[in-house]
């Protein structure tokens, strides 16, 4: 053995290539190398790689994980306007059924008391239980 072949850690080969020769053991062993990263950036080791192979590659992925993060961003904030519009909308036409209701109660018109009043706790049932997304 040369000294270079001493020094190296020896990877711990999995039982089923064990009958395998040398050379096919590190082509499967490289075919079932595996990296995953989850996030918008890369570990630093592939950044450092990206960087090597294609000069201004780290800039560029840096960029583009600030432009999805702000874009990110921005569809929350629409999300929380629309909510807000939507129970502001919500509780407006359940005070203008209840006022309505009232009106009719009031003219002696008993069916659209009745059709105003269960509207109202059905405008404000659905305020209540609203969906929750995930």
């Amino acid at each position: 053995m040369s000294n270079d072949e001493s020094d190296a850690p020896q990877k711990e080969v999995p039982p089923i290539l064990e009958g395998l020769p040398e050379e096919q053991k590190a082509q499967v062993l490289q075919l079932l190398k595996l990296s995953v990263f989850s996030g918008p950036l890369p570990p630093p080791e592939a950044f450092e790689h990206y960087e090597r192979t294609l000069p201004g590659a780290a800039q560029a992925i840096l960029k583009m994980a600030q432009r999805n993060q702000e874009i990110t961003a921005e569809g929350v904030s629409g999300q929380l306007r629309n909510e807000r519009y939507s129970i502001v909308g919500g509780i407006s036409l359940a005070v203008f059924t209840t006022l309505a209701s009232g009106w009719a109660i009031h003219q002696g018109l008993e069916w659209p008391a009745a059709v105003g009043i269960g509207t109202t706790f059905g405008i404000v049932r659905m305020l209540i239980r609203r969906p929750k997304d995930d």
